[in-house]
């Protein structure tokens, strides 16, 4: 049995060799060999046989001196017989092979600290103790009402125990010796891990004794300045490399120095990705080293160095991502990424990056935590996480502040503002950019503003003030032009491209956004070319040119696919799903909107689940599925008034105004519900969705028998489809006109404007969802 002295083997063994006591009737021999505690203490083989072979009826005068005569009397005394030798505490192969008996009638247990190679063995590796069994050993210990009494302190004992059947057993012992204290007052005491230790101990259960045991006596002094370093790492895992420049030494050595903490069972080989393993410590024995660190004067040095690699590492993968120098920190990358830099993997090292932050600032090395926390950041956004991006910019704010860096703050601002944005927050992201470019106020940073105004634009733009965000996006414009900087004017075209869009000046969108992707294509930033894509190919699905749609996606589709980003790449298949819908292919669509759903409900991207909630419900009003169409945009109102979005607000209220409109029944009063759509979209000054509007107010007047008011509110709705050149709009206005001079008699016009309505469906490819969706 191998694992670490604490993890109960001793106590196993014992149990097992009571009972199999009848299996062997010819006795037990137990010895202690003491082997954890180093060379010096460690019993010698030659000793334990006289010791056996007294216990074996031996004469004391008849007893061999020589070892090997030991070792073989001590064999012919097991001949023939059958009994169950154990071995508790074995340092290595060399102290264990004498003492195994040559009858095949006798067995042999042997604990250990690490696995031995004796031949005919079968090792048997320990794990720690499931929650279960943890809390069934403390209640034997202590008394099941007690434990009962409070099942959630005793688990969250248990859980600061690691699970540890030491740690469990002194837990329990210090309660019963306590029987008027509660499991909550022992648990606060365990919760402070500066103390843990200290109070993990009961008459000779000791377990920082039992921790330093392996410490004293299975390490040497490098390897121990290692594992007291190692105390700086607050991840739960980190790869193996990082203890090179912890001890300032090349990676055969440290390799070296880590399989011996293993071996000594003061650390754990977690996995192994290829070449590069990942390495833990047990919760207790993190607080073992931490305490060591307390000491060390060498802890600074080693803090600078560790973070100062991951800094070079992370800027070797900015190296590899952003090769044409776009980002703007450009002398922080390639001055870091001069040092030997190793390999950084986002998916299993985040946390070990965050955690090189904090050391960082920690040990007084802020410059190098604010750089390390400015190189992650843009890291975050890919991958979608939020959280981890927002508490990064507010550490790298205050650093940037106790610094007196302006442009850095300015910086950090702009990050929290953006990872706002994502988060739905757009109010607090407007103050966060405006925070930004106050701070740069005679900073000279000129660029950094451009980018802090391109950033508010699209603030101000999802909270409706469409005025001020183009005005702000054009005064970025004018900076990067000044500066002779394209790439920056690319950037700002992509931004005013997609105001242009929401404001229905959609020939002007083509050109800023066709102007764009000239320069993103030349720089080869596929990034942002597939981000300036998915708005160029919403304007082209605005206008019913599907083609020119479809080519925009799937390129752009392909480019996040490839770059793994999984929130663009499900919202540009929720683009997709919308050409689906509307030329037909609604089980495509259903599809599209389903996984798209599923996305951003999963990195919580608030926004963009409103927006495709609001597509489900128009395709569940098409497909007549009128409950399941009210739930989807009910929570897709409900989202965009929390975030107070009002463009989002319009698009959904003008669709549930349809809903309503075609379930209108005499005696309904409904103009609360129409009226506040219309209102919202007034306020917008947004022709499109007022026209939408009208023509669901339109429906109700014909439903209530007013054809001429139905006509004179859907005329200036056909009006604005036509010269905004929306075609779906187009021919929803032509359809219900006609339904309406039908209906007040007058034939003739009613013939000619469904004839108009069916050329436009035929000519633009459009389904015909309104009239699906009334029969």
């Amino acid at each position: 049995m191998c694992q670490n002295q604490w993890s109960g083997k001793t106590i196993l063994a014992v149990h097992v060799a009571s009972a199999v006591v009848d299996e062997f009737p010819d006795g037990q021999l137990y010895v202690n060999l003491r082997g954890v505690e180093g060379p010096a203490v460690a019993a010698q083989p030659s000793d334990v046989l006289g010791e056996f072979l007294r216990a074996l009826g031996v004469d004391g005068a008849n007893i061999p001196v020589g070892a090997r005569e030991r070792e073989a009397l001590y064999r012919t005394r097991l001949a023939g017989k059958r009994i169950l030798v154990l071995l508790d505490n074995a340092a290595d192969e060399a102290q264990v092979r004498p003492l195994l008996p040559g009858d095949p009638g006798c067995a042999v247990i042997v604990t250990s600290r690490s696995p031995l190679a004796l031949d005919g063995g079968h090792p048997l590796s320990l794990d720690l103790m499931t929650e279960r069994e943890a809390i069934d050993l403390l209640r034997n210990i202590l008394g099941a009402d007690r434990v009962d009494a409070e099942p959630a302190e005793a688990l969250e004992i248990v859980r600061l125990c690691g699970l540890l059947p030491l740690a469990v057993r002194i837990s329990g012992a210090r309660l019963a010796q306590s029987p008027k204290w509660s499991l909550s007052r022992w648990r606060s005491g365990l919760a402070d891990e500066r103390r843990r230790l200290r109070k993990l101990k009961v008459g000779d259960l000791d377990a920082r004794a039992s921790f330093n045991l392996s410490y004293d006596h299975g390490l040497t002094k490098e390897q121990r300045r290692a594992f007291d370093l190692l105390g700086l790492i607050g991840a739960r895992d980190f790869p193996g490399w990082v203890l090179g420049p912890l001890l300032n030494c090349g990676s055969h050595d440290a390799d070296e120095i880590l399989e011996a903490m293993v071996r000594a069972q003061l650390l754990e080989e977690i996995s192994v990705d290829g070449e590069e393993s990942r390495y833990g410590f047990h919760d207790l024995v993190r607080d073992l080293s931490r305490e060591h660190l307390e000491a060390r004067t060498d802890r600074a040095s080693a803090a600078a160095r560790l973070a100062g690699a991951y800094l070079s590492g992370v800027a070797s993968m900015h190296k590899v991502r952003d090769p044409t120098g776009l980002s703007t920190w450009d002398d922080l990358v390639m001055c870091a990424a001069g040092a030997v830099a190793p390999e950084i993997r986002l998916s299993s090292d985040l946390p070990n990056l965050l955690d090189a932050v904090d050391m960082a600032a920690a040990h007084a090395q802020e410059r190098c935590a604010l750089d390390l926390a400015r190189l992650i950041i843009p890291l975050l956004e890919v991958p979608s996480l939020w959280t981890e991006w927002a508490s990064l910019a507010d550490t790298g704010l205050d650093l940037a502040r106790q610094l007196g860096d302006r442009p850095v703050q300015a910086e950090m601002c702009r990050h929290q503002g953006e990872v706002s944005i994502y988060r739905g927050y757009r109010e607090a992201a407007i103050g966060r950019f405006t925070t930004g470019l106050r701070v740069l106020e005679g900073s000279g940073e000129a660029r950094a503003g451009a980018v802090l105004l391109l950033r508010l634009g699209e603030a101000l733009r999802f909270v409706g003030r469409t005025d001020e965000a183009l005005d702000r996006m054009e005064q970025g414009k004018r900076i990067f032009i000044d500066l002779g900087d394209p790439l920056g004017e690319a950037y700002a075209l992509v931004s005013i491209g997609g105001i242009q869009r929401v404001r229905m000046r959609w020939d002007d969108a083509v050109e800023s956004l066709t102007g764009a992707l000239r320069v993103l294509r030349e720089f080869r930033h596929r990034r942002q070319t597939a981000i300036a894509l998915v708005s160029l190919g919403d304007v082209y699905h605005l206008k019913a040119l599907w083609t020119e749609a479809m080519e925009c996606f799937d390129e752009c589709r392909r480019l996040f696919h490839d770059g793994g980003d999984r929130m663009w790449t499900a919202n540009t298949d929720r683009h997709i799903g919308i050409v689906d819908f509307l030329t037909g292919r609604w089980i495509e669509a259903r599809s599209r909107f389903t996984a798209a759903l599923e996305v951003f409900t999963k990195i919580g991207d608030n926004r963009k689940r409103a927006l495709t909630l609001w597509n489900s419900g128009e395709l569940l009003i098409a497909e007549g599925r009128r409950e399941e169409a009210h739930a989807c945009l009910d929570e897709a109102l409900q989202i965009f008034e929390s975030m107070k979005d009002r463009f989002g607000l319009a698009l959904v209220l003008t669709t549930v105004g349809q809903l309503c409109a075609t379930e209108y029944a005499l005696g309904d009063d409904l103009d609360p519900q129409l009226t506040r759509g219309l209102v919202v979209a007034q306020e917008l000054d947004h022709d499109l969705l007022i026209a939408m509007a009208k023509l669901n107010k339109a429906e109700v007047l014909l439903r209530q028998d007013h054809p001429s008011e139905a006509i004179a509110m859907a005329r200036p709705a056909l009006e604005i489809s036509r010269r905004l050149g929306a075609p779906r709009w187009e021919a929803n206005a032509l359809t219900l006109l006609a339904r309406a001079h039908e209906q007040a008699g007058d034939h003739t016009t009613a013939r000619r404007l469904t004839t108009e309505s069916s050329e436009v469906h035929r000519r633009f490819g459009l389904y015909r969802a309104t009239e699906a969706a009334r029969r």
